[in-house]
């Protein structure tokens, strides 16, 4: 009777209700309804809670009365913690929702902020510097958002972990998390603040909140790994896995013994400055051997994460020890010295190297890769058949035909090898569809160029321009064979063979006894040519090692010098077998050099190693953007290939490829660089004197593929430079980085300074962005798209500090970085560049000896580039082919 109102409105009814079930019992009678959830109004632990009490009283077992209220207190336990678990989720997703809105309440301000700059005069600096300050804030607004995301995401996870852990019970862990998340709280306090420190420059401020988030984030993830690790623990006891359940015991153990360091000190690898080889350590090394000392300390440094079973980084050390001469591996010990040399590997957390060892390690390595007599294992190297690229097949139809009829367009895009370039060999697949795509390009190209009007007699058909070509004077086809001897010789880029020209005939006969008129007899005759191997494919004849013929050598100069086939100087040339006499080869390439179809060097070398190819991939929908026009582009694309090519054409040192004062443009791309007096759409040689840019780097091209769609990049921006313009890539990121501090990398690359020096403090990312950041911080004049920046004062935005703790600041800090310090550098990519491109195929470990001999030849011209590809056409290694199953000899380390 207590508790009958609980369940019903009508207590006096309730010992005769039909729809309930009746209980007898000593002390009282009560119903249980068949209520729905909903119309409950009291929680349903107290139903079970008071049912279970009255059971307990009723029973009068005092050892089963205290058993079912210990259930009863675990099942409040419980399900209080359920209820506190939903509410918190509750209120995190309501958070996160409010984030959401307020980030894209902020984007969508911030593109209006942008269109609204755009079209701002520039003849009213007020306004632009106040449309530009509005659109500054806004973009700090942004990423004040972004990073409240990433903690509010971190926060969920804890949320998450905490459930689990209180189902377990695991109280030490528990108090931690929850201190974790009050952690994380406070992150989101101090955003606000440096945010507010931002938009009003307090830069003193601004460090200090800079200082402790850093703190903060150290000690959430250290926490947090011990947190996981404890859970595993729990698991492995629970189930029995006690060998597992003492190694994370061990674990643990160690990570919370070991103490915090700060984050300047050598041992993590943070703010030290890379290891300065002296001659000493050199010389030192001398009385080191690779089997006894130096493999041995590898191995035991790094073999625990670089071996057979597990080869972290796809690099197993285990394996590449035993390949000898090292030399053949050269490009991997080169970043194993890298990484050892900044410290990186092995991390910090995976146990220490000790110094001596790093010195004596990378100075054996650094001497023995230095020293090595490559011309021991020098090779010509192999040049194997492959077909012709997209631009070479349009070149070669075009220098063939006489029309330029781009029909590759619509062929499926070739793909770039690991030289970096589409001409190589090992990339140009032919599968069905390239072979339906060269049959239907022959179609087209053989009507579009060679029209036959059937209602006119044959001796009246009006010739186009290829007409005439392909007949000359013989327009009645009067001697059909010599015709086809003359083309067939010009498509195959050789002389052709008395068989081909007899089967030639034969098709030709046919055709003509078919019914066919002689025009388009020779018309189809044509069609099969242009589906011909040998007009498809550029095949050399070799056996052992020896020369490549004549018409192989003109056909080498061609495709490296052209992108196309040979013209009729250079054919008649080779017929005259002078191609490999060095003073008439001279001649040759200069001719080659100073005709316009060597632009290639600039449109398909210069574009492919550089990148600006891609250039399409970052542009900016036009129909949003109208200013990103189809010709703003293709002038973009242009200035770098012009600029390179002008290096070429006027003998120029490549090191003016970096601090060239002048560049090429047109009206279109000198207005959106904000540079006056260009008039019209032809691209013409202008002065940068008086201007912010000077050289590649300032080029929109090279400064838009650098960066993500909209946003600058640091980070991309300094590992292009190191890795494609110098070709000292930074070592490949340790797979222990973590992914806290990869969104914090994200953030960063959206232009926000701040965040990247976040994520470089953390000592496995420490050694890569300590090369990248700085160069890529210079270059922070410039937005995405390559316009230069002014109006609001950037402070230390465009400064950076190198590894070795010079600073350099701005555009102009930059160039001269480069060319004091790494001229060298930037010398043997371009060397090792076009070497590739010239061969058709990357360059290997028996390449070594004539890069370095080409580096010698290079420096004594004072770096001039036309010279250089005179050195490069004149080595054995373009001069000859050798079978590939040819070996080398091999010396032991």
């Amino acid at each position: 009777h207590l508790v009958s109102p609980i369940f019903s409105s009508e207590p006096s009814v309730l010992p005769t209700r039909q729809n309930g079930i009746i209980h007898d019992f000593p002390t009282t009678t009560f119903l249980l309804p068949s209520l729905q959830p909903s119309e409950m109004k009291i929680p349903r632990v107290l139903i079970a809670v008071t049912c279970l009490a009255l059971l307990s009283s009723w029973s009068g077992g005092q050892e089963f009365g205290s058993e079912l209220l210990r259930e009863i207190k675990i099942r409040i336990r419980d399900s209080t913690i359920r209820f506190d678990q939903m509410k918190r989720r509750a209120s995190h997703a309501e958070e996160d929702k409010k984030l959401l809105q307020e980030l894209k309440a902020h984007i969508e301000a911030t593109q209006a902020a942008e269109t609204k700059l755009q079209s701002i005069d520039e003849s009213a600096p007020d306004a632009l510097e106040e449309a530009e300050q509005k659109l500054y804030h806004l973009e700090l607004g942004v990423g004040r958002h972004e990073t409240l995301l990433e903690v509010h995401e971190q926060k969920g996870e804890l949320l998450d972990l905490l459930g689990e852990l209180l189902e377990f019970d695991l109280e030490s862990e528990i108090q931690t998390v929850e201190k974790l998340l009050k952690s994380l709280s406070s992150m989101a306090d101090l955003i606000h603040q440096r945010y507010k420190a931002e938009v009003n420059e307090w830069d003193d401020e601004l460090d200090q909140i800079e200082e402790q988030l850093e703190e903060n984030l150290y000690d959430v993830e250290r926490a947090l790994e011990i947190v996981h690790l404890k859970l595993r623990l729990h698991w492995a006891t629970e189930e029995g896995e006690y060998e597992e359940a003492e190694e994370l015991e061990s674990e643990i153990e160690m990570l919370q013994s070991r103490k915090e360091e700060s984050l300047e000190t050598p041992e993590l690898g943070l703010h030290a400055l890379p290891i300065d080889l002296q001659q000493a350590d050199l010389d030192a090394s001398r009385q080191l051997a690779w089997k006894t000392d130096i493999a041995p300390t590898l191995l035991k440094a790094c073999g625990d994460c670089h071996n057979d079973d597990n080869a972290s980084g796809e690099l197993n050390l285990q394996a590449l020890i035993k390949v000898t001469p090292l030399v053949i591996n050269r490009q991997r010990w080169l970043n194993v010295i890298q990484q050892i040399k900044v410290r990186s590997m092995p991390p910090p957390d995976e146990g220490e190297m000790p110094e001596a060892d790093r010195i004596t390690t990378a100075a054996w390595l650094t001497r023995y890769l230095e020293e090595f007599d490559y011309g021991s294992v020098h090779r010509v190297g192999h040049e194997p058949a492959r077909r012709l690229t997209r631009e070479e097949y349009n070149n070669t139809i075009r220098d063939l035909i006489g029309i330029d009829l781009r029909p590759a367009d619509q062929f499926p895009a070739d793909l770039s090898a690991s030289s970096g370039f589409k001409n190589s060999a090992n990339s140009l697949f032919f599968q069905p569809l390239t072979l339906e795509r060269f049959i239907s390009a022959a179609e087209q190209v053989t009507s579009q160029a060679f029209p036959i009007d059937s209602l006119t007699q044959a001796n009246q058909l009006k010739l186009s321009h290829a007409w005439n070509e392909l007949l000359q004077d013989d327009a009645n086809l009067s001697n059909p064979l010599a015709v086809i001897e003359r083309f067939t010789s010009r498509a195959f880029r050789r002389p052709a063979t008395q068989q081909e020209i007899t089967e030639l005939g034969s098709l030709y006969q046919r055709m003509r006894q078919s019914g066919h008129s002689p025009y388009h007899s020779i018309r189809e005759v044509i069609e099969v040519i242009l589906i011909s191997p040998n007009f498809l494919f550029r095949n050399e004849t070799v056996k052992g090692r020896k020369k490549v013929t004549q018409f192989e050598m003109a056909n080498r100069l061609s495709y490296f010098l052209w992108s196309s086939m040979p013209d009729t100087e250079l054919f008649n040339a080779a017929q005259r077998g002078e191609l490999l006499d060095q003073g008439k080869l001279i001649t040759q390439v200069d001719r080659m050099l100073d005709d316009p179809k060597a632009i290639t060097l600039g449109t398909v070398f210069a574009s492919q190693w550089l990148g600006t190819d891609q250039l399409d991939r970052v542009r900016p929908d036009p129909i949003d953007n109208p200013w990103a026009t189809d010709g703003l582009v293709s002038a973009m694309t242009q200035e770098t290939a012009l600029l390179f090519h002008s290096l070429v054409r006027d003998n120029l040192p490549v090191d003016r490829l970096v601090d060239s004062n002048y560049t090429f443009m047109n009206q279109e791309l000198a207005a959106h660089y904000g540079i006056q007096g260009v008039i019209g759409d032809e691209m013409r040689k202008v002065s940068l004197r008086n201007t912010q840019r000077s050289g590649l780097l300032a080029h929109g091209s090279v400064l838009a593929v650098t960066s993500f769609p909209g946003r600058v990049s640091p980070v991309m921006r300094g590992n292009w430079i190191l890795t494609e313009l110098l070709g000292t890539p930074p070592p490949p990121p340790p797979p222990n980085v973590s992914e806290f501090d990869e969104s914090i990398a994200e953030r960063g690359r959206l232009s926000q300074r701040q965040k990247l020096e976040l994520h470089r403090n953390n000592p496995n990312c420490y050694s890569c962005h300590s090369q990248i950041d700085p160069l890529g911080f210079t270059l922070s004049r410039f937005d995405w798209f390559g316009r230069y920046r002014s109006g609001r004062e950037m402070g230390d935005e465009t400064k950076g500090r190198l590894p070795d703790g010079r600073e350099i600041d701005g555009l102009e800090g930059l160039i001269q970085a480069i060319l004091e310090d790494r001229l060298t550098d930037l010398s043997r990519q371009t060397i090792k560049k076009l070497f590739s491109f010239a061969l058709g195929r990357q360059l290997e470990y028996y390449d070594e000896a004539t890069l370095r001999e080409l580096m010698i030849d290079f420096e004594q011209d004072e770096r001039r580039l036309r010279k250089l590809v005179h050195h490069i056409v004149q080595t054995d290694t373009f001069q000859m082919n050798e079978t590939k199953e040819m070996g080398s000899r091999r010396n032991e380390p």
